[in-house]
């Protein structure tokens, strides 16, 4: 990608995740009082993989972790249904 177009849209990624990855956070510490369940750790697990993903966006890292992002949501969405 051409660095003065494509760098919207990978601040644009990392936002949207950052922001996904902030509401997941709630929920685990919402639930968390409850005690620890598979939901639970379905979200913490789905946090502490977004938090690496937002650090490959700010770094705009390539199509690689873009492949790579895209697999892993497609895998985290498998597991969820």
């Amino acid at each position: 990608m051409n660095d003065d177009k494509g760098i919207g849209l990978y601040y644009s990624a990392a936002i949207a995740t950052g922001i996904s990855g902030v509401l997941q956070l709630r929920l685990f510490l919402g639930g968390s009082n409850r005690g620890i369940n598979e939901i639970g750790v379905f979200f913490l697990v789905s946090v502490v993989l977004q938090v690496f993903w937002v650090m490959a966006m700010m770094r705009r890292s390539g199509k690689t972790w873009s492949y790579a992002g895209l697999g892993g949501t497609t895998v985290l969405i498998i597991i969820w249904l």
